[in-house]
């Protein structure tokens, strides 16, 4: 990989100067464009005082013409457990099918590259020695992560991946009616409940997509994510005044893009519940959602979903993602199950393999993940029907 070369920018200011690239490496998914991972880095970790045990390291990877092919959001962190090289926008706000950026055709040049330099004492050297490389919510299928594994096990590093949840994926044909042939008896009963609920005026249901309607129904949005998680004994996504101030800044920069769609059903002008998505230009990625339950009888869980998957399909889109999580309801819409997974790859070193042997021991001690996550602590976005 001679002919290609490394470049570093140490924050996102500095990275700004490749946002064109960036916007194009990252194509339809919207957790890995520089707005998302922007926006995580000052909310989730400057705000939340984690900027001193944490530095930017985004890596681009030029080529022979010093054009960017490739790039990797990488931060480097600190615990007590030892010193990682990891991917921004993990922990609470769960960012999926995590990958390098890479351009088509160019995966294993850019993943190489990338390895031989994170194994490099021109890597040490400039930014001291790190114990494993932790990456969260990628698939098995992941062809840049696979490159990166096995170039860098060739110096020595060791494998390990666990996997956490399951995103559940449902390809949409392009009619309402071709769609609805493929579900389940029990699920038809159930949508044609939702649209009873609809046509008799129980309840109705509109599309929030400009910044100023997401931005106006925000606070109602997170009073009711709140309500329905505490009657669950549950503490609720925006008790973290981060992950809150995060999410609603993207989806106010993404709504202006065009970005975002809130699915809103309502009874005589209340709204009872909302459901939060990221549109693509093939896709519908279900994030985040909210009920009350003094409107359980009106299952808004199953209707939010049956009006924003019929939305799906009429505005032309062909992808509907429910994202992680293992919930029951999302395989019953017709959907495939992908794995998720998170790796951590160990340094050669002596000292990284003993704080990994112990890190392993803790783990299966003590029954938890706590140190698989970033500077937040790991937790799905909690959507249900």
């Amino acid at each position: 990989m001679s002919n290609y070369r490394i470049k570093t920018f140490s924050s996102f200011d500095e990275a700004l100067s490749i946002r064109p690239e960036w916007t194009h490496l990252a194509a339809d998914h919207f957790m890995s464009q520089l707005n998302w991972l922007a926006n995580w880095w000052e909310h989730c970790v400057v705000l939340a005082g984690d900027s001193n045990r944490c530095r930017p390291l985004i890596a681009a990877v030029l080529d022979e013409h010093s054009d960017v092919v490739g790039i990797a959001p990488f931060y480097k962190s600190r615990n007590l457990s030892g010193h990682a090289l990891r991917v921004m926008g993990d922990g609470t706000v769960c960012s999926d099918y995590t990958r390098i950026l890479a351009e088509a055709g160019q995966e294993r040049a850019v993943s190489e590259s990338l390895a031989d330099w994170i194994s490099s004492s021109d890597f040490r050297r400039d930014f001291g020695a790190i114990d494993w490389l932790e990456i969260e919510g990628h698939t098995s299928e992941e062809i840049t992560w696979q490159l990166l594994w096995g170039r860098l096990t060739t110096s020595g590093w060791s494998v390990d991946s666990r996997e956490l949840e399951g995103s559940w994926l449902a390809m949409l044909p392009d009619n309402w009616e071709a769609f609805y042939k493929t579900i389940s008896k029990s699920r038809k009963r159930k949508i044609k409940k939702a649209f009873a609920h609809l046509d008799e005026g129980r309840a109705t249901c509109q599309f929030l997509t400009t910044s100023d309607e997401c931005l106006s129904a925000w606070p109602k949005f997170v009073e009711l994510h709140q309500k329905r998680r505490q009657t669950l004994g549950q503490s609720g996504c925006f008790a973290n005044a981060n992950f809150e101030s995060f999410l609603r800044q993207v989806v106010s920069d993404y709504a202006v893009a065009g970005q975002v769609v809130m699915t809103e059903v309502s009874h005589e002008l209340q709204p009872f519940g909302y459901l939060l998505l990221f549109r693509t230009r093939h896709r519908l990625w279900m994030y985040q959602s909210g009920f009350d339950p003094a409107f359980d009888h009106l299952e808004p869980g199953h209707l939010i979903n049956t009006c924003s998957l019929r939305y799906a399909i009429e505005t032309g889109l062909t992808e509907f993602d429910f994202l992680r999580g293992d919930e029951p309801y999302k395989e019953a819409w017709g959907t495939s199950r992908i794995p998720l997974l998170t790796t951590r790859c160990t340094a050669p070193h002596a000292s990284a393999r003993l704080k990994n042997t112990l890190w392993n021991a803790g783990r299966q001690l003590k029954s938890i993940g706590g140190l698989w996550s970033s500077p937040s602590t790991q937790q799905a976005p909690e959507v249900a029907e």
